[in-house]
């Protein structure tokens, strides 16, 4: 069933007979019973609860809405039978229990019996086939001794054999069951008489008193009846609100669709204009891809061109090493050659500084000789002009010749001087 056929809230009936449900489905419809205040009918026959029977056992102990549980065929053991049975002491809403078909034993059976002394509510309890031996009888028959709501018993199919006297005994004072299925269990004769004449005399008061009883159904009717006609007022008001909400709706409905048919036409521009942005998109990222491919290419351009900078400045690392070794070897024989050279003209080195200071000193003295006769030229021409004066002065009249022919010794003075000066300069040039 599906939650948005039944309102949570307005389920009062659930099926789950046969679904295959296993411990985490049960574990789940646990939480659910737990919690659950208006589900009163709950079928769960023939799903295998497993070990979460304890679980179970504590959601209906919880529950204040069900009426009904059904839990056939469900795997449970005795165990969760005595959980069971602890469920029932404290339960007060279900009238209608059907355990059959499961192994409950004289042990879970013993629990069950034990709460019914005290629970008011169940009419109706169903253990057929679920393993009762006569301890399990036993305790059936003391519950028959307390217990005065319990209205139908099935046990049929069980291994019932001695404690069926006991029932048959705790049946006599027992005035409110009135049906007993005890088929397929080994009561003895007298048992099987007992229990039929006590079960007829308790139909016969349970008829007998269904006039008194039906006259308080009546007054509880009719209570009933007042609460429903008040319920009646209030539901043909509710349907004047009803009907004034559905016209509000109505209204809302309208305008609700005429904001749905803007939203569309909203939404169809809006659909265009996306598609104008996403095809803007598409050719964006088309040329940023070819950007990448681009980037790409002039990345891988560059990349190559470093590498061969890379490439060849190692080459020219290792040339310059090489050069670097070789220069180095080459100053290394420039030096020993240097030094080998040094040795060899060592001796030439020796006479050309003493030849060139010979130079120096021919040259010097040549020097002090030019100034000598620079000053020696310097007297004859002073003593001339002298001598000149002084032949003028004496002889006035004297032939013309004759001051030539003096002239003329001062001349071959100069040119001996001139002779002399360059003798002495050719010996300092030797």
């Amino acid at each position: 069933m599906k939650s948005s056929d039944v309102a949570a809230d307005k389920l009062q009936g659930l099926n789950l007979s046969y679904n295959g449900i296993k411990a985490s489905g049960f574990r789940w419809l646990s939480a659910v019973i737990r919690s659950d205040r208006t589900l009163k009918s709950l079928r769960l026959d023939g799903n295998e609860c497993g070990e979460t029977g304890h679980e179970l056992a504590m959601a209906i102990k919880e529950n204040r809405s069900l009426q009904t549980l059904t839990l056939s065929r469900c795997d449970l053991n005795s165990e969760q039978g005595v959980a069971v049975g602890t469920a029932l002491s404290a339960q007060t809403t279900i009238s209608r229990l059907e355990l059959h078909d499961n192994t409950l034993g004289d042990d879970g059976v013993g629990a069950i019996m034990k709460a019914l002394h005290t629970n008011k509510a169940l009419t109706y309890l169903d253990l057929s086939n679920t393993k009762i031996g006569d301890r399990g009888g036993n305790a059936i028959a003391g519950m028959l001794k307390n217990n005065n709501s319990l209205r139908q018993l099935h046990m049929r199919q069980n291994n019932v054999k001695g404690a069926g006297d006991n029932v048959a005994e705790a049946l006599r004072g027992n005035s409110s069951l009135l049906a007993l299925d005890f088929a397929y269990n080994d009561f003895s004769y007298k048992s099987f008489t007992s229990v039929g004449v006590c079960l007829l005399k308790n139909q016969k008061n349970w008829k007998r008193e269904a006039t008194p009883r039906l006259m308080t159904q009546i007054d509880s009717l009719k209570v009933d009846e007042a609460r429903l006609h008040g319920a009646q007022e209030d539901i043909v008001q509710e349907i004047k609100r009803r009907e004034v909400t559905q016209a509000t709706l109505a209204q809302k409905k309208e305008h609700i669709r005429q904001q749905v048919a803007q939203y569309g036409r909203s939404l169809k521009r809006l659909e265009e204009e996306v598609n104008e942005v996403a095809m803007q998109r598409a050719k964006d990222e088309e040329a940023m891809a070819q950007k990448s491919d681009e980037l790409a290419r002039e990345k891988q351009k560059q990349e190559n061109i470093r590498r061969k900078i890379e490439n060849k400045i190692k080459s020219e690392e290792e040339k310059t090493a090489r050069i670097k070794k070789e220069t180095a070897k080459i100053e290394l024989e420039i030096k020993a050659y240097v030094e080998r050279s040094e040795q060899e003209f060592a001796p030439q080195h020796a006479e050309r500084k003493a030849a060139t200071e010979e130079q120096a000193k021919a040259k010097d003295e040549t020097k002090t000789l030019a100034e000598e006769l620079s000053k020696m030229e310097l007297r004859v021409k002073e003593l001339e002009r002298k001598v000149g004066k002084d032949s003028e002065a004496k002889s006035p009249s004297a032939p013309q010749s004759r001051p030539g022919t003096a002239s003329q010794r001062p001349g071959s003075r100069r040119q001996s001087t001139a002779s002399r000066s360059s003798k002495s300069k050719g010996q300092g040039r030797k």
